[in-house]
């Protein structure tokens, strides 16, 4: 058997070794996933749209990843880019993210975006985040529908302001949508499931979760940081799966839960990496 100290010395050698990878190398690997989803009902001019999907950007907090985020807005290759939230975190993130968007270019346009409880906390200057957002061309919903022109056709896509803090409302949002359009839904967090009871949606996008961001073997996710559907927090998820969380039926359903981009409190990342992923919608006759 080795001896006690020699133990001792190999596990403050990984825990350092865990701990540098948290810090200095995860939260810099952006990954960028493509994933093809089979779409009943989506009109025959969006088949093959490219969805690319940012979340919980963060700008503010302490995260040195900022860079890697930049290079990966540059590199998605999209007809559509949508945002679902959290582009701020701490004092001074809305001033910051004010100067960081319109410095990189913004993102690539057409552009939809909503508003996460990042936005909502008390001192977040929220108009100035949609100020800046709609000045560099992106559409901002909140609890609104649009029909966004897309490769020769209009996508209709339903958006609800944050549903963490309550700000969701999803009859005002769906009120002017079509229910027999094929109908995309962003939202920061998965919650605004629990309230899509009875209307069209067959695809929805958020984050908030940012995966667990640290999660541990065989303890898993050591944050979730939702109020309801816990058991929902990262990837992809089926109807099965929702109507059993949600407790209704929700028709051809499905969710997409991105791990985000940035960090938030501790600006560490632990078998959770940042993702910026693609969603190719695939026509299902």
């Amino acid at each position: 058997m080795l001896p006690v100290m020699i133990v001792l010395a190999l596990l403050l050698v990984a825990a350092a070794a865990v701990a540098y990878y948290a810090i200095r190398v995860e939260p810099f690997r952006i990954l960028m996933p493509e994933f093809e989803i089979p779409c009943p009902g989506l009109p025959e001019e969006l088949d093959g749209l490219r969805i690319a999907h940012g979340t919980d950007i963060h700008i503010g907090v302490s995260q040195g990843n900022r860079k890697a985020v930049e290079r990966a807005i540059k590199a998605a290759r999209a007809d559509l880019f949508v945002l679902t939230g959290d582009y701020l975190y701490g004092h001074g993130g809305g001033e910051e993210f004010a100067r960081w968007l319109p410095g990189i270019g913004g993102v690539p346009l057409p552009a939809v975006a909503v508003t996460g409880n990042g936005e909502y906390k008390h001192f977040a200057p929220r108009e100035l985040v949609v100020e800046a957002l709609r000045g560099c061309g992106v559409s901002v919903l909140r609890n609104e529908c649009i029909l966004t022109p897309v490769r020769g056709g209009e996508l209709q896509v339903v958006g609800v302001d944050d549903p963490h803090t309550g700000h969701a409302d999803a009859e005002a949002a769906f009120a002017s949508a079509d229910p027999d359009r094929w109908t995309l839904m962003l939202a920061h967090s998965p919650e605004a499931l629990f309230d899509i009871g009875g209307k069209r949606c067959d695809l929805m996008l958020c984050g908030h979760t940012h995966g667990g961001q640290v999660k541990l073997p065989i303890l898993g996710a050591v944050s979730r940081h939702l109020r309801r559907g816990r058991a929902i927090y990262s990837g992809w998820y089926g109807p099965a799966k929702i109507e059993a969380v949600v407790g209704f039926a929700v028709g051809e359903l499905r969710v997409f839960i991105s791990r985000g981009l940035g960090t938030a409190r501790l600006a560490i990342r632990y078998n959770a990496p940042p993702e910026l992923p693609i969603h190719i919608l695939r026509r299902v006759a």
